[in-house]
């Protein structure tokens, strides 16, 4: 997955912002992000302060009269109602709403059903609907789905039931045949806000009912209706924000038993707050629909008894771990089918075996790569089913409804969007969506950072911090606050997370002032060297009775021509403690080493973006460094190849023949096999040589050298190689695994799939970590890798009798010797002078 390269678009500050925050008794900057909303002074205290009056007339919405006396009859005639719900929590919180309402109305045979995404799939499933009017279901109430399904209504009436339906997602301009349609989306809606989630039209059918009913309590749907409406990420703006705002106050207020326990497993702490509901409850909520049935999810919203609430609320975790585990395997098997410098403005993709329960999130995270709409396709038999997601400003679902000639199946609104389609009519559909995406605006597709203000490090303060709070719920139309600051310094630099994928850091601006950082997520990217401007969120960082105010970068960028990074030793140090003393050099032919340019401390893309003239070389840490790089200098309009070993053998002589004979300018490799050029003009390192040896069998037929790393790039590298060094823990870990696979699978395991599973816990070197590690148990002889069923698998054998130790292999002992060379030559590359790094490195290979 490649790193976009976002365009910064800061906000210009209001010059009505002071006087505006002093008429609304908050401070400057909130009042310019109030503007900046497109928010004036009435509505600006409606949004600092929503209240239940600021409700629209349910009545408001078409076909609403309608429905609530269809349901009122249907109390009367005590008949028996049916929520046909969907999977997703929009679609499980307002089933429960719905329920709980007409339970407290007084209705006596009210029953669900939520519809299985694989075997019955999105909406009215004719079968299924058929079976309920055998039993005796006479009224339907869809949430959340049911205005494409004309067919299965006009089959429903010809079973004896009467359909309500009630959806958020757009109408078509002839209308299912229902008893009622309630959608704030029709044509003829005159609604005042068209943005409601699925649950949230489930409410305003509560408050119609609760007109009628005086039993029925609006205000004890809030909760599930403010569950819905951030799970789903509409708008939170308007009537939708209302809901939000009034809900979470109740699910601090009112607890329900399952919400708790599953708040209590994914480890939120306090009240909730939008970002609990989006990152913690909502994906073990759409989890159960992902992977199995929804109805755990149902169960654990609508139990009383704190005892079933935690045995459900570990079951939808337990589903959410097996989500993760299949949405990796499906981006594994994506970044293989999807090629280096796609231009397609709508990718479509699609592969055997894709589980459809997770392409909507891995659809997600290749919009968030690629910046471009995604739609996934998992193929089964010829049919195909799957999920589109998109960026703001591209309608997909409008896009899919242009298209619908090449789909026997879709629903979905402006962001996201299912769809059916025939295998056969893949190419077709991808063609269609191209050609209608080509009438868009180019600038469309380009990722823009949008930054709210620009702020200095003493404007940030916990009073501030207290006044932003004003703004929240945060999430789509309404994010947390961006802002900017310009020049600084990042200082004691540090790896966080379980597998050092996160940076903690702190940030001086030239007044001394220091603010603690975090950069989740940041992969292999540099750049941190020198002064910065960074993009960030304010939050609060709370330990104990201590707080302050801590930044959470989401960006960065040079701040023009600044002075070097901060002490690099303190970087490898904190990542590495105490470093040995002495190694033992590995014994090559003695070489002079190619002059030596110094580009530490810099990014290393702009580096090679730089280096121009005859043949050059890059070398990477690890594929997903060299693939990321290679893209991005695709982008930058270099000529430029990705090369590894592991490449098909005719691609792989082909790009070599190219090299050598300079039809191909540049080349990025983490590794060339037997095989690198004669003599390259010029050698790039964007990770430091692990040893001697390797800097002079990679570098010495060079014209020149570059070194191009700094204090991540090193962070990085340490925590790769120290994977690589093959440890005790590390081989017991993928041994484990191995044997947990082949159980599961009940077969030798293909060793893609081995790779996927390592890739979770070592980003960036799962590929050859597995290579080594079979190595390893090869020569101890505890398993064998055999082609089965075509594929490369992996067969367990029987443990020996005696425990070998691992020093036999000699995989394992060459590994732990070069680790503890790396520490050594890492921390010369990066603390000396380059002439003292270049001396190091002659008398480094004259040793014996």
């Amino acid at each position: 997955m490649r790193s976009l390269n976002r365009v910064w678009k800061v906000a210009a500050w209001p010059a009505q912002a002071a006087a505006f925050a002093g008429r609304l008794g908050v401070p400057p900057l909130v009042g310019a992000l109030l503007i900046g909303r497109g928010l004036d002074l009435d509505t600006a205290a409606a949004f600092m302060r929503p209240q239940p009056a600021h409700l629209h007339d349910p009545y408001g919405l078409p076909d609403m009269d309608r429905a609530v006396d269809r349901l009122l009859r249907a109390m009367r005639d005590d008949e028996r109602v049916l929520v046909w719900g969907d999977y997703d929590v929009d679609g499980v919180a307002a089933t429960c709403l719905l329920m709980e309402a007409l339970l407290q109305a007084g209705a006596r045979h009210v029953d669900y059903h939520i519809p299985h995404r694989i075997q019955e799939g999105y909406g009215l499933h004719g079968p299924t609907l058929e079976g309920w009017a055998r039993q005796g279901t006479s009224l339907v109430v869809t949430v959340d789905c049911g205005v494409h399904d004309h067919q299965v209504l006009t089959q429903a009436a010809a079973w004896g039931m009467d359909v309500i339906v009630t959806d958020h997602h757009p109408c078509p301009s002839r209308l299912p045949p229902a008893v009622a349609v309630v959608s704030a989306r029709r044509g003829d809606s005159r609604y005042r806000f068209p943005d409601l989630a699925g649950a949230g039209i489930a409410f305003k059918v509560v408050q119609g009912l609760a007109a009628h009913v005086p039993g029925v309590d609006p205000e004890t749907a809030l909760d599930l209706a403010a569950l819905g409406t951030i799970a789903d990420v509409v708008p939170l703006v308007g009537e939708n924000r209302v809901l939000a705002k009034l809900g979470l106050e109740r699910l601090s207020q009112v607890r329900r038993p399952g919400l708790d326990a599953l708040a209590q497993i994914a480890g939120i702490r306090g009240a909730l707050d939008a970002a609990g509901v989006a990152y913690g409850l909502a994906p073990r909520l759409n989890a159960a629909g992902r992977v199995a049935r929804a109805d755990a999810a149902v169960h654990l919203l609508r139990t009383q008894q704190a005892a079933e609430a935690a045995g459900l609320a570990k079951e939808l975790d337990q589903c959410n771990q097996l989500r993760q585990q299949m949405e990796e395997a499906v981006l594994s098997d994506v970044r293989r089918v999807l090629p280096d410098g796609d231009d397609r403005r709508v990718l479509v993709l699609s592969g055997c075996g894709w589980h459809p329960g997770v392409l909507g999130i891995v659809a997600s995270r290749l919009v968030d790569a690629y910046w471009r709409p995604v739609v996934l396709v998992g193929l089964e038999d010829g049919v195909g089913r799957g999920s589109a997601r998109s960026i703001p400003g591209f309608d997909i679902g409008e896009a899919l409804e242009a298209c619908q000639a090449h789909l026997t199946r879709f629903g979905g609104h402006a962001m996201a969007a299912g769809v059916s389609v025939a295998a056969g009519a893949l190419d077709d559909l991808n063609d269609a969506l191209n050609r209608f995406a080509s009438a868009a605006p180019p600038g469309l597709f380009l990722p823009v950072l949008d930054i709210d203000a620009e702020v200095s490090l003493g404007d940030l303060s916990l009073s501030l911090l207290e006044a932003l709070e004003g703004l929240s719920p945060c999430g789509a139309a309404n994010p947390q606050p961006l802002l900017m600051v310009r020049d600084v310094q990042v200082e004691r630099m540090r790896r966080l997370g379980q597998h050092g994928q996160h940076l903690g850091f702190d940030v001086r601006d030239r007044q001394g002032r220091c603010v603690p950082a975090v950069a989740f997520r940041v992969g292999s990217r540099g750049g941190w060297e020198g002064r910065l401007d960074l993009a960030f969120r304010p939050e609060l960082d709370q330990w104990r009775s201590t707080k302050r105010v801590r930044l959470l970068v989401e960006d960065w960028r040079p701040a023009g021509d600044g002075g070097p990074g901060e002490d690099l030793h303190a970087a490898i140090s904190t990542l590495e403690g105490t470093r040995p003393q002495s190694s033992t050099l590995s014994r090559v032919e003695v070489v002079t080493p190619p002059p030596l340019n110094d580009g530490r401390g810099r990014d290393c893309r702009a580096v090679v973006e730089e280096v121009s003239g005859g043949a050059v070389l890059v070398w990477a840490l690890h594929p997903g460094q060299a693939r990321e790089l290679t893209g991005h200098l695709r982008s930058r309009g270099r000529d430029v190849q990705y090369y590894d070993a592991g490449l098909p053998v005719a691609y792989r002589r082909y790009i070599e023949e190219s090299f050598e004979q300079g039809a191909l300018p540049t080349l990025v490799s983490p590794d060339p096999g037997e095989w690198w050029p004669v003599r390259p003009s010029t050698v790039v390192w964007c990770t430091p040589a692990p040893t001697p040896a390797r800097f002079f069998s990679r570098s010495a037929r060079a014209a020149r050298v570059v070194l191009a790393y700094g204090a991540v790039e090193v962070a990085d590298a340490l925590n790769y190689w120290r994977a690589m060094a093959l440890d005790r823990e590390v081989l017991v870990r993928l041994y484990r695994t191995l044997g947990n696979l082949e159980k599961r699978l009940q077969r030798p395991v293909p060793v893609e799939s081995v790779r996927g599973e390592v890739e979770k816990e070592f980003p960036g070197s799962g590929w050859v970590l597995v290579e080594l590690g079979l190595k390893v148990f090869a020569e101890l002889r505890l398993a064998a890798v055999e082609r089965v069923d075509g594929a490369e698998s992996v067969i367990m054998l029987p443990a020996p009798a005696q425990r070998p130790e691992l020093d036999q292999s000699p995989t394992y002992a060459r590994r732990r010797q070069e680790w503890s060379e790396a520490v050594v030559s890492v921390s010369v590359a990066l603390e000396e002078s380059v002439d003292t790094y270049r001396r190091w490195l002659e008398k480094a290979m004259g040793e014996g």
